[in-house]
């Protein structure tokens, strides 16, 4: 069951599944504690997965941004991020359980945040997503403007990360 834009109160599960389903695939300091979440979930909208037995599954955020520097990891992205119009909505953390994977959560969640992301008023959106996930975003209409440069955005099988974006110029 998918839900749309919940509420504060699932944020602790939300930390918690990403620490459990990315502790072993991404190189990151971020997972030193049991629950990985960022000053960004505060203001985000987010969605939740849930099976049958009423266990989260799945997650994944969209936050918007006035500006490109208040972007979350605006340093390491600038170069690829400086000319897309304002404002901006950003696809992040988007995780699903193992179990799950390749069931088309993911692609739902895609759907639903995109969809909510033009639904505001932002002109451009963004996102970074592993390689092997690139086909599926490029079918959702986004150009890859290219490779995150920071190591912390490869996993432990040197999967690299690509930030892709859509906006009303590149359409």
């Amino acid at each position: 069951m998918l839900s749309p834009e919940i509420d504060r109160s699932y944020l602790n599960a939300i930390g918690k599944l990403r620490v459990q389903v990315w502790s072993n695939q991404l190189k990151d300091k971020a997972f030193s504690g049991e629950e990985w979440r960022d000053d960004h979930d505060l203001h985000a909208f987010h969605w939740v997965v849930m099976n049958e037995e009423n266990q989260l599954i799945a997650s994944a955020r969209l936050c918007i941004h006035k500006n490109v520097v208040d972007l979350p990891d605006f340093e390491e992205i600038q170069e690829l991020v400086r000319n897309l119009p304002s404002p901006i909505a950003m696809m992040s953390r988007l995780v699903v359980s193992p179990l799950y994977q390749r069931s088309g959560i993911a692609r739902k969640l895609d759907l639903a945040r995109l969809q909510k992301a033009m639904q505001t008023n932002a002109q451009s959106i963004i996102l970074q997503v592993p390689s092997y996930r690139s086909k599926a975003i490029e079918k959702l209409g986004f150009k890859c403007l290219g490779k995150a440069k920071e190591e912390t955005f490869q996993d432990s099988h040197g999967i690299d990360f690509f930030l892709y974006a859509k906006t009303h110029i590149l359409e």
